[in-house]
Parts: structure tokens; C-alpha cells; sequence
């Protein structure tokens, strides 16, 4: 599921119900391909995963004069940007560190100002509090994103240097680092450390979880248009997948793209009609439709489709509306 980690979140209610009589389906795009059907299905959501088991958080809350900060890290997964700040305990005590920090730096104009913070948590938490032993390191992660707005304004930046970082219980550390917030803006997760990973379960031989999945998207659609691309689901094991029951999937496009856009979501089931076996080794292309909102806003924006099974696949891409 897409995340602009940047905050937003999508959530399919859930419910399981038989396919309706099946429609006549729309004409293939090209020979060999399954043609798409307006067959709609129930919202769906991923059964959640086991809580992480949280770290000892229990010390006195860390103050200033017992850490210092540094650059990293730092990454990209799925259009999201993470600029983070290690937070290190110097100090000969154990210390919790948690909570939001108030983050300060010297703008463009050569003023100081709050750094402006889009609501949500980045795409690369969730971060917990946690003591930190002496020596041991903590994270302040903040997300950006280069794919909002239209045209030049994709590329605007704002850059925030001399950074203070304000603790939640006590004093500011001062430092020379430097900030870059994309034309999606900023998000940011409290301090602490990522969550533990829970185990992930591997789907079992010869469901539709195993299958690979590819996403083919024409460069562009106007607003008020449907999207028609094609998606293909790939057997990669030696294992016949069969569908049946026959599965439904998700797409969405984020047709006002920012921290607080607005995702066009729906969610169909498949055309097990033409097809209802994918032999070790094969694959399917799908027809696939998606209408585009009249008032989308112009310029490239994410894509993403998903098979509604708790072990996927997943595709995605990006496309330019308008």
C-alpha cells in the first residue's frame, strides 16, 4: 500500500463476500491479454500485523547535555525521502529518549524559523521510545518528496541549515546541519528507535500471494479520463497457483499529490473468468481501468495496485496527469 511517507493513509474496510453474476467485460486492449471487467468489490484491508514488542522505556527522559546529533540516515523506498539525525548518548547514564523535539533552522532569508511540519509520520517509521544505554544511538527521521505540484514546481527545495533541536524535557542542541525539504514539504516521527521487525509469513505454495506482479502505465491521462494500463501477474515458482476463490485487488492514484493528497481508490475483482490457473512459470496480462477525477491536479503523481491477499503482490509507478 502506498504511503507518502509522507502521511497519508488508506484504510480498505474489509468484508468477504461472494462475486456478483458476472458482467460482460471490456474488450482486451491488445490479443493475449485478459480483458478487464466492471466487476466491482468489497474495500479491503490487510489483517494487522502482531504488535512490536516495545523497547525498556524507563529512564529519566534525556536531556541536551547528554547527547549529541549527527547526519544520517539517510534513503529513498517508493517516492519517500528520509533525512535523518542520529542522536548518540555521551553522557555515562541511561537516558530515555522520546517524545517531539521543536526543530529550528536558518531559512533562505537568513532567518530562524520552525521548521514547517506536514501532519502524519513518515514512511519510514513507526518510531518508539526508548532508553538508550551510554553510547548508544537514537533517531530523528524526517520525509520529503520531489513529485508534488506541476512543471517547475516539482523541483522547488527549501533548504534549512543550523539546525536546534529543542528536547521535549530539557535544553537544545545546537548544531551546523543542514536540512533539504522537497516540493512535497516535511514530515517528521518523534525520537526514538524504529520498531522492531515483525517476522513476515510466507505465503503458502500455490496461492495468489507467490505470484510476482508488474505494473505497464501509459505516460499520461487527462483529468476526467480513465487510466487503461495492463498488469502482469507472473508464477515464478513450481507450484500451479489457482484462482480460486478468485481474488479481488486495489488501485489507487493520488490525484492531489502532497502530505495531504487525495487518493482515488477502488477495488475490483479479477477476471477469473478467462483465466483460472497460472502454470509454474507463466504469466497473465491483465486489462486494467481506473477513472481519473475531473478535478485531479496536474503533474506527475504515484500509482499503485495490489492484489487483496495478506501477502500481495504489489506494483506501483508513477504517471503525469494532465
Amino acid at each position: 500500500i502506498l504511503a507518502l511517507g509522507v502521511g497519508v493513509a488508506v484504510i480498505f474496510h474489509y468484508a468477504r463476500t461472494s462475486a456478483p453474476a458476472h458482467p460482460r467485460p471490456t474488450p482486451s486492449l491488445a490479443p493475449g491479454v485478459v480483458a478487464w471487467v466492471n466487476r466491482p468489490a468489497p474495500d479491503y484491508t490487510i489483517p494487522t500485523p502482531p504488535s512490536p514488542t516495545p523497547y525498556p522505556a524507563s529512564a529519566t527522559p534525556c536531556l541536551a547535555s547528554q547527547l549529541s546529533v549527527s547526519a544520517g540516515p539517510s534513503g529513498a523506498a517508493a517516492g519517500n525521502d528520509l533525512e535523518g539525525f542520529t542522536f548518540t548518548n555521551v553522557s555515562p547514564t541511561t537516558c530515555l529518549l522520546g517524545g517531539r523535539p521543536r526543530v529550528t533552522g536558518i531559512n533562505a532569508a537568513g532567518r530562524r524559523v520552525a521548521l514547517p511540519l506536514n501532519p502524519g509520520q513518515t514512511f519510514f517509521g513507526p518510531v518508539l521510545p526508548a532508553d538508550l544505554v551510554p553510547g548508544a544511538k537514537g533517531f530523528l527521521n524526517f520525509g520529503t518528496g520531489y513529485a508534488c505540484g506541476s512543471g517547475a514546481d516539482q523541483q522547488a527545495t527549501s533548504q534549512y541549515r543550523g539546525l536546534w533541536f529543542d528536547l521535549p524535557r530539557g535544553g537544545r542542541l545546537q548544531s551546523s546541519l543542514t536540512l533539504i525539504a522537497g516540493s512535497c514539504g516535511l514530515v517528521m516521527d518523534d525520537l526514538g528507535l524504529h520498531a522492531p521487525v515483525s517476522p513476515v509469513p510466507t505465503p503458502a505454495p500455490g496461492t495468489p500471494g507467490t505470484l510476482d506482479a508488474h505494473v505497464d502505465l501509459p505516460p499520461s491521462v487527462r483529468p476526467g479520463q480513465t487510466l487503461r494500463y495492463t498488469v502482469t501477474l507472473h508464477n515464478s515458482t513450481p507450484v500451479p497457483v489457482e484462482l480460486n476463490p478468485c481474488p479481488s485487488y486495489s488501485q489507487m492514484v493520488d490525484y492531489r499529490p502532497s502530505y495531504s493528497g487525495t487518493l482515488r481508490a477502488e477495488a475490483f475483482w479479477l477476471n477469473c473468468d478467462q483465466v483460472k490457473v497460472i502454470p509454474p512459470g507463466g504469466q497473465v496480462v491483465y486489462a486494467m481501468e481506473l477513472r481519473v477525477p475531473s478535478d485531479a491536479t496536474t503533474g506527475l503523481t504515484k500509482y499503485s495496485w495490489e492484489l487483496n491477499t495478506p501477502d500481495g503482490p504489489y506494483a506501483g509507478g508513477a504517471v503525469t496527469i494532465g
